[in-house]
Order: C-alpha cells, then sequence, then structure tokens
C-alpha cells in the first residue's frame, strides 16, 4: 500500500465518523422535547388520578372543592390566598435583590466581600420565613374549615402542597 491508499482510507474514515457524529447530534437536538418518561407519568398518575387533578385555577380551585368549602368560606379562603401570594412576593422578591448583592461581591477582594456571609444568612432568613408564611397561611385556612372539612384538609393538604411547585413537602408515603 502506499501513500495516497492509507491517506484514502484514513480521510475516508474520518469523514464518516463526522458524519455519524453530526447525525447523532441532530437527532439529539431535533428529539429534544419535554416528554415525561412513563415511569414519571405513572408516578404522577398514582398521586394525582385525573378525578383529583387540579383545574385550571391549580391548587387553590382545587381546595375549594376538595374540601367543598361554602360561599363565605370561599371568600374568606381567596383573601388568604391573596394576602399569602402578597407575602410570598415581597419575600421572593427580596431574596432575589440578595442573590444579586452575594454575586455582585464576587469580583471583589475577599476584603470588599466579608459581607457575603451575612447576606448568605438574610437569604437563608428569608427562606424560613417563607416556610413560615406558607405554613401559617394553610393554618389558617384549616381554622375556615369545620371538623369534617378539616378532616378532609388534613388528607389533602400535602397534595395540594406539591401542585404548588418542587420547594414544599415530599408526596405522602404509597405504592410504589
Amino acid at each position: 500500500m502506499n501513500y495516497f491508499d492509507k491517506n484514502k482510507i484514513l480521510s475516508a474514515a474520518v469523514v464518516i465518523l463526522l458524519m455519524i457524529n453530526l447525525g447523532i447530534l441532530g437527532l439529539l437536538w431535533f428529539e429534544r422535547s419535554p416528554k415525561i418518561p412513563p415511569e414519571r407519568m405513572n408516578q404522577m398518575d398514582s398521586r394525582h388520578p385525573p378525578e383529583r387533578m387540579p383545574p385550571d385555577g391549580g391548587p387553590k380551585e382545587f381546595l375549594i372543592r376538595e374540601l367543598k368549602l361554602n360561599d363565605k368560606q370561599t371568600q374568606d379562603f381567596l383573601k388568604l390566598v391573596d394576602e399569602h401570594q402578597t407575602d410570598m412576593k415581597r419575600l421572593r422578591d427580596k431574596i432575589r435583590n440578595e442573590k444579586t448583592q452575594l454575586w455582585d461581591n464576587i469580583s471583589k477582594s475577599s476584603t470588599e466581600a466579608s459581607n457575603s456571609e451575612t447576606i448568605a444568612s438574610e437569604i437563608a432568613n428569608d427562606q424560613k420565613q417563607i416556610e413560615l408564611v406558607t405554613f401559617r397561611h394553610f393554618q389558617k385556612v384549616r381554622e375556615l374549615c369545620d371538623d369534617t372539612q378539616k378532616k378532609k384538609f388534613d388528607e389533602v393538604i400535602k397534595e395540594a402542597l406539591n401542585m404548588m411547585g418542587p420547594n414544599n413537602p415530599p408526596p405522602p408515603p404509597g405504592p410504589r
């Protein structure tokens, strides 16, 4: 085999490998859809059977429906929700600003960035406040309920919290 034959084989191999890589990258790129794996779908189905899925109103409508709140209770509940959302927005905005301050310190010298520990503690305290505000909110919601509704509330509260987002308590243990 001479020099040109070796180069042809090597060039052909490189071209083939390049085409394979481009094909794989293309498949990965075009197949990037927000598909939920079947095992995850099964977990979701077991936690939220179709008749228990929240309507467009989310956990708010879910609780109204599950607890069978009367008109007065619903009005009081919606006021509590508005207050809770206002408090949560204020705390989240405060955390966002504190995180900006914290990360602005990264380009400063260590003596200038010495308040980073203080800012991180403030963020932690605000996160603690978020948890307590949410806990107190649901205590107030529970107080709106009669005895029968309180029993139902105790059964569905974790499910409602899971609908609210990922930073809430884990789902109650169930069959896997």
